[in-house]
């Protein structure tokens, strides 16, 4: 006598928890993740009731900004010197105004260099102004 199988396997898998999974996974990479604060130049505008300093040659540094040099107070230096040359005149003549002239070519990153160094230099305060075309 033979004695007949009368079972089927079910091959069919519930999707129902596989939304519930993908939702519960995503919200695990959300609070584990770790965000970056992303850090940026801060401005810092005048009142409108701020007062207009005049200034004389001595009492600030001048920063001419071209994509291939700078001319700190007259005199020709490369991108990689910048720092060192702030702090030195810094150091020497106590002066903390910088007033940057830019090309209207110079490229973004050389402009974040310059602000980089400044920043790395100290209490420097910084004015930007587009260079006059000859």
């Amino acid at each position: 006598m033979k004695l007949k199988n009368n079972f089927k396997l079910n091959t069919n898998i519930p999707a129902s928890a596989q939304s519930d999974i993908a939702f519960l996974l995503i919200i695990f990479f959300i609070v584990t993740a770790i965000f970056f604060e992303r850090t940026g130049i801060i401005f810092k505008l005048p009142e409108k009731s701020g007062k207009t300093l005049k200034l004389t040659a001595r009492e600030f540094i001048e920063i001419k900004a071209y994509n291939d040099f700078l001319i700190i107070n007259k005199e020709k230096i490369d991108y990689s010197e910048i720092y060192v040359v702030l702090e030195a005149m810094k150091r020497a003549t106590k002066r903390n105004i910088a007033i940057v002239y830019f090309s209207d070519d110079l490229k973004y990153e050389k402009f974040i260099n310059i602000f980089q160094a400044v920043k790395k230099a100290g209490d420097i305060k910084i004015s930007i102004k587009p260079l006059d075309k000859k």
